[in-house]
């Protein structure tokens, strides 16, 4: 699991985490982390600072593209 993810800042971002490949923000599952594609995938664009989440963690994995899918289908994240 990676806590304390900091911002450009140095600052740690509160309430976001990354366990298992799968981002989540204020305890919701946002999006995952795919190794193999080298993607982020969102499951859809959210609140500001929950975006903000999600690029703050492309930023850990540099070269990752955020992709935003329309799926409710949540099953093979973490996978």
């Amino acid at each position: 699991m990676i806590n304390n993810i900091k911002n450009h800042n140095g600052n740690v971002i509160p309430n976001l985490k990354v366990q298992n490949d799968v981002i989540t923000s204020y305890e919701t599952d946002v999006a995952i982390i795919d190794h193999k594609s080298k993607t982020i995938k969102a499951h859809k664009w959210y609140s500001q600072t929950t975006t903000r989440h999600i690029k703050a963690v492309a930023e850990l994995y540099q070269g990752y593209a955020i992709v935003v899918v329309d799926t409710k289908d949540k099953s093979g994240w973490g996978k």
